[in-house]
């Protein structure tokens, strides 16, 4: 019942995120009208099968919808001699399901390095695209060379029949003199989706399709079991290693004010999105190399907190994780890392446990790039920090002028999640939080710098006793030294450090 029971709650978050609609779907690779300047165009020196376009996949071709898509790419020269008057113009039949407002989208390549171009429905006017223009959904084939989506706009259809448009032209602009010259034609086109309803693009995967596999319906139905009998420090712990659920949660624009700010509100509809599977401990980057360029993100997984814990407190273990880190259990914002990134930190969450039944315990993870400061850029004054999202990882560690933009010295190590173990921890009602230790080796003395958490509603009065035994692989040994004990008033909520 337990396994059916989840089963259900992965399948309705699925029809939350994919349900199927009444869209279109059209392959960039597949037009049913190509350009008159190109057909039988044998004599342009182009780097794609010597016409200056092609249908085909390079790098991971895995994350191409099809594995194919059309690709343009003409230098200014080519363009001065080959390009005609009305452009190069690519056609795709369109047989709409429903009429009325339909959104269409289209995926692309080559952020900000892309061709200007131009779109239409029909015989409607051609809307204008700029290499400028934000997309989403950033996904790379291979170093600099990404696929993006971008809603292209708006248009209202009646079902049936219609004709969709590309239109790609040659385009005179200044160089870095201030000389007009002619563009190169640079451009990618993957993918088309035409819907009358909400659409929220996950790479190659259409809108009702299932991009699940085996680890990742497993990581819906994944539920830890938390212990509640206390190990040798009077904790319980319980390691969260494993296969946790993962789902991209991008901004569309970084509000500078909030950039290095954490999230305190979960407003999203955690239904509404796509999972995958993320193995904990790990790097994101490693786990799911194609959603690198997703820099928030959610991850997500369930607690079956005992009974036991009522009247105790609960806390979160993590050795190592990046960059910032918002914690929320059961809905209710708990905290955050704060500067604690590629470090260990804990954090309460006493408030909103729920013993005795299962926690939904998700993470809001802000990656690397949110430490690059856009201030007195002149690339990034309309875009702020989202300038930055398709540097790849690798020009963040040895671009020297990249690294000198980071607000926090995240460069050596760009790397984002949880990359080492993480555990959900059972205490008593009030806990030690950090023990400091500070030997003196001249004078033969020991002292310890304390720091004491009490998350219940009431004042404690509580005394601290520490003891050194030796490591011994973990498993402890004789006591060599016993310590003074530390007492100590908390009012409720607080915490209280002190020196023994």
């Amino acid at each position: 019942m337990k396994n059916l029971r989840a089963l259900c709650i992965g399948l309705l978050s699925l029809l939350g995120a994919v349900h199927a609609a009444d869209y279109v779907w059209i392959e960039g690779e597949a037009p049913d009208e190509l350009p008159a300047a190109l057909v039988g165009a044998d004599g342009v020196d182009g780097v794609m099968g010597g016409k200056g376009y092609g249908m085909g996949g390079w790098g991971r071709t895995e994350i191409i919808s099809g594995g194919q898509m059309l690709h343009l790419s003409w230098n200014a020269k080519q363009v001065d001699a080959y390009m005609p008057e009305s452009g190069l113009v690519f056609g795709y039949n369109v047989d709409l399901m429903r009429s009325g407002e339909q959104h269409a989208w289209a995926r692309i390549g080559w952020e900000w390095a892309r061709s200007e171009f131009d779109w239409r429905l029909d015989d409607g006017q051609w809307q204008t695209v700029g290499p400028d223009v934000p997309t989403v959904n950033i996904q790379p084939i291979q170093t600099w060379n990404e696929l993006a989506w971008l809603e292209l706009g708006t248009v209202q259809a009646e079902k049936g029949k219609h004709r969709l448009q590309f239109r790609y032209r040659k385009v005179i602009a200044p160089d870095r003199n201030g000389k007009p010259v002619t563009q190169r034609i640079l451009s990618g086109l993957d993918a088309v989706c035409i819907t009358p309803d909400a659409f929220h693009p996950a790479g190659k995967w259409r809108p009702d399709e299932d991009h699940r596999n085996a680890d990742d319906q497993a990581a819906v139905q994944a539920v830890f079991a938390a212990a509640a009998e206390p190990g040798p420090d009077g904790r319980a712990w319980t390691r969260l290693d494993g296969l946790w659920q993962y789902a991209p949660w991008e901004e569309e624009r970084v509000a500078e004010e909030d950039r290095l700010l954490p999230v305190e509100k979960l407003d999203v509809d955690l239904g509404s999105l796509r999972w995958w599977a993320y193995r904990v401990p790990g790097r994101r980057e490693q786990r799911l190399p194609e959603q690198v360029f997703a820099h928030r993100y959610l991850l997500r997984t369930r607690v079956r907190i005992p009974v036991e814990a009522a009247g105790r407190s609960v806390f979160l273990d993590v050795q190592r994780s990046s960059m910032l880190v918002s914690v929320f259990l059961n809905g209710v914002y708990c905290g955050n890392s704060d500067k604690a990134f590629l470090t260990a930190w804990q954090l309460d969450l006493t408030k909103a446990v729920r013993p005795g039944d299962v926690n939904d315990l998700v993470l809001v993870v802000k990656d690397a790039y949110y430490s690059l400061n856009p201030v007195g850029d002149a690339s990034a004054t309309e875009l702020g920090n989202r300038r930055y999202w398709n540097l790849p990882g690798e020009h963040l560690r040895t671009n020297q002028g990249v690294a000198s933009r980071m607000d926090w010295p995240v460069n050596r190590d760009p790397g984002s999640g949880i990359m080492e173990p993480a555990s959900l921890v059972i205490a008593g009602p009030v806990y030690t939080t950090d023990v400091f230790v500070q030997p003196q080796v001249a004078k033969q003395q020991l002292a310890l710098d304390l720091t004491v958490h009490n998350p219940t509603g009431a004042s404690a009065a509580v005394e601290v006793r520490n003891r050194v035994v030796p490591w011994n692989g973990g498993k402890g040994g004789e006591v060599a030294l016993t310590l003074p004990t530390a007492t100590m008033q908390l009012a409720p909520g607080t915490t209280q450090s002190g020196n023994v």
